[in-house]
C-alpha cells in the first residue's frame, strides 16, 4: 500500500460488465421471483455461487460508467432522493495503491440529465468499507 503523498494515475479501458447485485438496480432488471429464487440459491449454498459470480462474471476494478459497487449498501435503494441517480461518474476500490477505510470502494453517482447537461452540483458521493 502506498502511503506517501505522491499522486497516483487510474488507467481506464472500455469493456462490458454485468449487474452487481449490490447495485439497487438489479431490482429493476431482474423479476422480483426471481431475485428472491438466485439470493435464496446463494444463501442455501454457502454463497458458493456468489463468489463464482464474483470470480468469473463481475470484476471489481477502477471504472467510470457501469453499474455501481458498494461493499456496505447502496445509498440509493433507501433514499428515495437518490434514486435517479443512475450513473456512475466515477467508481474507485482500494487496490494495493488506494486504500479507502479498510479496503473499500468510494462512488460518484449522478443523474442522466445533469450528466447530459455538464452539470456535476447534484453529484452524490457515497464511501463503504467492509
Amino acid at each position: 500500500m502506498n502511503n506517501s503523498q505522491e499522486c497516483l494515475a487510474l488507467q481506464f479501458s472500455p469493456d462490458n460488465e454485468w449487474v452487481c447485485p449490490e447495485d439497487y438496480q438489479i431490482n429493476n432488471i431482474f423479476e422480483k421471483q426471481k431475485l428472491e429464487q438466485f439470493f435464496e440459491v446463494i444463501s442455501t449454498d454457502n454463497y458458493k455461487i456468489f463468489d463464482w459470480y464474483y470470480a468469473n462474471l463481475y470484476e471489481i476494478h477502477h471504472k467510470i460508467g457501469g453499474y455501481g459497487y458498494f461493499t456496505q449498501t447502496d445509498p440509493r435503494e433507501y433514499s428515495p432522493q437518490y434514486k435517479d441517480h443512475k450513473f456512475v461518474l466515477l467508481h474507485m476500490i482500494s487496490d494495493d495503491e488506494i486504500c479507502w477505510g479498510d479496503c473499500g470502494v468510494g462512488n460518484f453517482l449522478i443523474r442522466a440529465e445533469d450528466l447530459e447537461n455538464l452539470d456535476f452540483s447534484q453529484v452524490i458521493y457515497n464511501y463503504d468499507c467492509s
